[in-house]
């Protein structure tokens, strides 16, 4: 695949025999579990894109609804020579709209751990945005990483976390999300994270079992 001249690809995907190794030993917990970040290979990652679309599916919608309403105030306070690096970024529908407002000379880093859909995404983005310079991650953002530098003057870096998928993880998991938010923006950078209010159960119900049964699908 031909990369677009402002992206570059960097994989850390985890090898197939510690993949293996990370399912028995979920399976072999008391309380069972497989991570779920196994689900999101490009097919799921295709799925996940299709819930996200759906009318029952509110949060995507309401962080679009946010990002178009306050693009402009986010832009400013990260400054120019940004750096945004974004946990899961998925189809980065949600930083389009951002990228409008900052000033030229900034960078964006997508972590995502499909690789086939995080190089489909970062390469559209960069045709899209030719001044940004595209850092493609495929990493699972839990576990650390040493991504390439930038090629631009980085003043701040924010790492953008939407999707209020902190709250699928148990506050242990939570907290080494933020220490490794950390690590990667150091002390004077910042962290732009969305976060789900309490909502009525129908709405969530509703929200996870879509009646166009995609997320049944995924």
């Amino acid at each position: 695949m031909q990369l677009p001249d402002n992206l570059r690809f960097v994989d850390f995907h985890p090898k197939e025999e510690n993949i293996r190794d990370m399912v028995q030993a979920g399976l072999e917990k008391a309380q069972k579990e497989i991570p779920a970040k196994f689900l999101y290979d490009k097919r799921g990652s295709e799925l996940f894109d299709a819930i996200t679309r759906q009318p029952e599916y509110y949060q995507t919608r309401t962080e679009l609804a946010l990002m178009e309403s306050y693009a402009e105030e986010i832009g400013e306070l990260l400054g120019p020579g940004a750096m945004v690096i974004e946990f899961g970024s998925g189809h980065t529908r949600k930083i389009r709209r951002l990228f409008e407002c900052l000033e030229e000379q900034r960078c964006y880093m997508a972590v995502e751990i499909s690789k086939e859909y995080l190089l489909q995404a970062c390469s559209e983005l960069a045709l899209d945005f030719p001044s940004v310079d595209v850092i493609a991650v495929c990493a699972d953002f839990l576990k650390p990483f040493d991504p390439p530098p930038p090629k631009v003057s980085v003043n701040k870096r924010t790492v953008f976390f939407p999707g209020s998928t902190i709250g699928n993880f148990e506050p242990p998991t939570a907290l080494r999300l933020l220490e490794r938010a950390a690590a990667h923006v150091g002390k004077s950078g910042g962290l732009l994270i969305g976060v789900d209010l309490k909502k009525d159960p129908r709405i969530l119900n509703a929200a996870y079992n879509d009646a166009a049964g995609v997320t049944a699908e995924f």
